[in-house]
């Protein structure tokens, strides 16, 4: 952790974590803890790699795994970015697997599975809406398609709210809400130079940002 200067947070500006690979960090919001993707080796086959979602306090004490997937060969279950409800009661994440969304209890319990396929799912600031990406099948095109999309909490109601018609193989998304509720940040490729974009929460009034795109956009 680092201050939003730049310089070190605490005693230091990194800890290592018991052999686990980490990704995709979100702060709960009270900011007294850190949900995020870890990978470690299972101790009882080097073959197979164990993946979940773990929350760790802030001071980085008190690590917690709260679900479980592993991954060997073209069996792939990962899970996607995890981040927290506004309320800081539930996780949502979605697993590769499937693609489904997920949402369970922030100690893992009672976990529930959306019918909905969609990645890098997150609660819009006042829980009212799930923003997430979709990539369907254009027959025309005979290529994937990305959009951003929204839908209410039981998974009812699917929407698109952004929509910009490039394949998956050109396109990725971070989405990140402002903290007032009414703006998204999203960017628009991994690949390439890309562009990072500013809409209102409905997907309305995109614009680009100057310069090139990013990967873990946050707000």
């Amino acid at each position: 952790m680092v201050t939003t200067d730049g310089t070190a947070a605490g005693t230091s500006a990194s800890t290592p974590l018991a052999n686990v690979q980490t990704f995709s960090y979100a702060w709960s919001p009270d900011g007294k803890k850190i949900v995020f993707v870890g990978a470690r080796k299972d101790p009882a086959n080097s073959a197979n790699t164990l993946v979940g979602v773990f929350t760790i306090n802030a001071d980085l004490s008190g690590m917690t795994q709260l679900t479980s997937e592993s991954f060997a060969g073209n069996t792939i279950r990962f899970p996607g970015p995890a981040s927290f409800s506004p309320d800081g009661k539930s996780i949502i994440y979605n697993v590769t697997a499937d693609n489904n969304i997920r949402v369970m209890n922030v100690d893992g319990t009672n976990p529930m599975v959306l019918p909905v396929v969609g990645d890098g799912p997150v609660f819009t600031r006042d829980g009212s809406k799930i923003l997430f990406v979709n990539f369907t099948w254009d027959s025309a095109q005979s290529r994937y398609i990305s959009q951003i999309e929204s839908m209410n909490p039981d998974g009812n109601n699917v929407q698109a709210i952004v929509n910009p018609g490039f394949s998956v193989q050109d396109f990725y998304y971070d989405i990140a809400i402002s903290p007032d509720g009414l703006q998204i940040a999203y960017d628009d490729s991994n690949v390439g130079p890309g562009k990072i974009y500013i809409a209102n929460v409905d997907g309305s009034g995109a614009t680009a940002i100057p310069g090139g795109g990013s990967q873990g956009i946050g707000w």
